[in-house]
């Protein structure tokens, strides 16, 4: 393919750093890769980012990350629109929006071809982004889609038909990651939950999962770590009341990167226990370490497990209880390989870059 020049456009929330998770990540692995092969990328972002080849030209510095206001604060920053006018004093083949909803009607701003990746699960997200997708499917605009797993493609296609193109998984870079095929473990059951300790991930199922192991006799503990905003929300406080009271949880909040694969490495499963459907980074790195997943059918789990090769999925809370006794018997290695096969940032690159070619060249 021929070299192009493609402009990232990101979140102002964090930065594209190698050690940062979510979308971020995921901006950072593909820019680099892109550079790594000779195209020109540059990218927009929360300031300074740091990713090597790729020229920054962001002009905010990144603000506080808060799960209820992140999509206003945007909104009132004009960040999108302001970025999109940005991209008009240079000259790019493409331009990349990885700002989802509220990126998509600043598009017509936009004087290059336009891909815009969808990230946020529009049937299970509240008001905002249900709106602001809706919004964006009426308002003229300037881009085509793609989504980041299977289930959001099918939910995203009613809003915007021809124009959505196809799904793309994200891929990470394993070889940071380390790998623990004989965890040592402190319990009989060790698990984890990982993410966002927020409604819509549902982390109080995963209590309740291991309350059940626990009140079946078994020596089970679970890691709660992810991301805890300041101030706590109502749900928030509830969550830590919950876990308060059960000795055998260890709260893990806002955790660094090498202390949480330590013990996602050290764990039997990770527990997925949100309905969101898009595809969770944590999900990959989970897998990476060795640690296999128990969720449940018809959640986010369902993108990336086998059911009895790297996981398994469970129908309710008892038959996932039931899989994470079960669970122990996985091949770890089976995990790791998964990923290294299957979710790749070559294998993101290689899907991207056909994509773009679609865009500019109708092929």
């Amino acid at each position: 393919m021929e070299k192009l020049n493609i402009l990232h456009i990101s979140n102002p929330v964090g930065i594209p750093v190698k050690g940062y998770g979510g979308t971020e990540r995921v901006v950072y692995a593909l820019a680099e890769e892109q550079a790594k092969n000779g195209h020109n990328v540059a990218v927009i972002a929360g300031k300074p980012s740091t990713i090597p080849g790729v020229r920054d030209l962001s002009f905010m510095e990144s603000f506080i990350y808060t799960e209820k206001k992140f999509i206003i604060k945007r909104f009132i920053s004009m960040y999108s629109l302001r970025a999109f006018l940005k991209s008009r004093q240079y000259d790019y083949d493409i331009i990349h929006n990885h700002i989802s909803e509220e990126g998509i009607t600043a598009t017509v701003l936009a004087k290059s071809k336009v891909i815009t990746t969808l990230h946020c699960p529009t049937s299970l997200r509240k008001f905002w982004p249900f709106l602001t997708t809706s919004l964006a499917a009426i308002f003229p605009r300037n881009t085509k889609f793609v989504t980041i797993s299977r289930r959001a493609y099918v939910e995203y296609k009613k809003f915007f038909k021809n124009d959505l193109l196809t799904y793309i998984h994200n891929g990470i870079d394993i070889t940071h990651i380390p790998f623990n095929p004989n965890p040592q473990k402190d319990c009989e059951i060790q698990l984890c939950f990982l993410g966002k300790f927020i409604y819509e991930k549902q982390p109080h199922l995963a209590i309740k999962i291991v309350d059940i192991l626990h009140e079946w006799g078994y020596n089970v503990c679970l890691f709660m770590m992810g991301k805890l905003d300041f101030p706590l929300t109502k749900y928030a406080r509830k969550l830590i009341s919950m876990i308060k009271s059960r000795k055998y949880i260890k709260f893990l909040p806002n955790v660094q990167t090498e202390l949480m694969y330590r013990i996602l490495g050290s764990c039997d499963a990770l527990l997925v226990t949100s309905f969101e459907i898009g595809l969770i980074t944590a999900h990959l790195e989970a897998l990476a370490t060795g640690t296999p997943i128990v969720g449940f059918v018809n959640s986010s789990a369902e993108e990336v497990v086998i059911d009895g090769y790297n996981g398994y999925l469970g129908k309710d809370l008892i038959d996932v209880a039931n899989k994470c006794i079960k669970v122990r018997e996985i091949d770890r290695s089976n995990c790791r390989k998964f990923v290294e096969d299957n979710f790749n940032v070559q294998k993101m690159y290689e899907k991207y870059m056909k994509v773009y070619k679609k865009i500019l060249f109708g092929i």
